[in-house]
């Protein structure tokens, strides 16, 4: 493997587990008092994703995959710090953990 390729999987490696850490990170502002409700919301969608991917997975390509990801990770991040409600903030979570297991997938 090219040293281009070894670093390109560090890195999305590294960003895939983002989320996952500034979603948890944030729990206790999010919800305070109720950091199980965050967590599972943290954990579902991407354990949806693994169960179901062998059933869908090629229904869709490559490239299709990495954009819905991407755009998933840049929704949780927007979602997270400039949404008004905590109702769009819990979907900023959600659709972080289904970036992130889209992209373990």
């Amino acid at each position: 493997m090219r040293r281009r390729e070894r670093l390109g999987f560090v890195l999305l490696g590294l960003l895939n587990n983002l989320s996952f850490v500034v979603s948890n990170a944030h729990a206790g502002e999010l919800l305070p008092g109720q950091l199980a409700l965050v967590y599972i919301i943290n954990t579902i969608p991407g354990l949806a994703v693994k169960l179901t991917a062998p059933y869908w997975w090629h229904l869709s390509t490559y490239g299709m995959k990495i954009t819905l990801t991407g755009a998933c990770f840049g929704a949780n991040l927007l979602l997270m710090t400039i949404a008004p409600s905590v109702g769009l903030r819990l979907l900023g979570v959600a659709l972080g953990d289904l970036g992130a297991g889209l992209a373990e997938a």
